[in-house]
């Protein structure tokens, strides 16, 4: 039974190098799949809980809260392209209020759904705000973006 600091390596590549508790991975600890993506942070009963650090080989990331192996709680996520989400997620999905910008500038904070913009926001480019808007639905984003050249000051409807 492995109990205190150790190593575990698997016949894929993967490997756990961290804490462990009762033959499971337990307390602080870093998992590198097979793929080069990793996981740092906290485990309870072989699962990532609490706070950790998920980052792919292509540079995607994720820092914040987890629950079960998911994201859950507080977060920021980065992806390849710069662009950036901070806020909420509930079972791996952002959920709740956040903020996300593109990698020009432009920033949605505002209400999500199941990973999708939606409810009441605010939309900016660089410093300016462009406008409040409501979301409803799963908009089609590049509408929602080109609107935003004529967007300043007014409340936008988007379907």
């Amino acid at each position: 039974m492995r109990e205190g600091r150790g190593v575990q390596t698997w016949p894929n590549g993967g490997k756990y190098e961290g804490e462990w508790k009762n033959d499971k991975s337990w307390g602080r600890g870093k998992f590198t799949h097979a793929s080069g993506d990793e996981y740092e942070g906290d485990w309870v009963n072989d699962k990532a809980n609490g706070k950790g650090t998920f980052k792919r080989r292509d540079g995607w990331t994720y820092t914040g809260q987890w629950k079960d192996d998911r994201q859950h709680g507080q977060g920021l996520e980065v992806g390849v392209d710069g662009s950036r989400y901070e806020g909420q997620f509930v079972d791996g999905m952002k959920q709740g209020k956040g903020k996300f910008e593109w990698s020009d500038g432009t920033k949605y904070d505002g209400d999500w759904v199941k990973n999708a913009m939606e409810g009441k926001a605010r939309l900016w480019h660089m410093l300016t705000l462009l406008g409040t808007i409501h979301v409803e639905g799963r908009p089609h984003l590049h509408r929602l973006l080109e609107s935003k050249q004529n967007a300043r000051s007014r409340h936008l409807q988007v379907a």
